[in-house]
């Protein structure tokens, strides 16, 4: 699944993000290429087909030369205004919406919490060997 949101900047270039859910992938078994599921997004944006950066963060409202801006290309000066964030939150929530990705986030919540329950058994074993080691 991809989704584009394109628009233009003021100087009359184009900007473009580019949002990828991506399923699967072929890696290197060092050899032969095989292809491994996987769930992840990937964030990428463009101007005039020049990486601007890989992610975007959400700021506080501002005013920049009569616009309110909400986002930012993750490390550079390339800002984002309220009405195409609104677009990427949207096509964001599309995509956390498919099966794939909730699939990804209960797997992801049941290993928290077999981690979190391996953690309070190891915990509780380091106490009770203390305690045996100070008789």
């Amino acid at each position: 699944m991809k989704r584009e949101i394109r628009w233009n900047l003021r100087d009359g270039r184009e900007a473009k993000i580019t949002i990828e859910l991506i399923t699967s992938r072929e890696i290197d078994a060092d050899g032969p290429r095989v292809t491994v599921g996987t769930c992840e997004r990937r964030v990428q944006v463009d101007v005039d087909g020049l990486v601007m950066g890989y992610s975007i963060e959400r700021i506080e409202p501002q005013e920049m030369s009569g616009v309110t801006v909400t986002g930012r290309v993750y490390g550079s000066r390339m800002y984002i205004t309220s009405e195409t964030m609104d677009r990427y939150n949207a096509a964001m929530a599309e995509i956390e919406a498919t099966p794939e990705w909730r699939a990804k986030v209960e797997r992801e919540r049941k290993a928290d919490a077999a981690n979190a329950e391996y953690e309070a058994h190891a915990a509780r074993m380091r106490r009770a060997c203390s305690e045996d080691m100070d008789v």
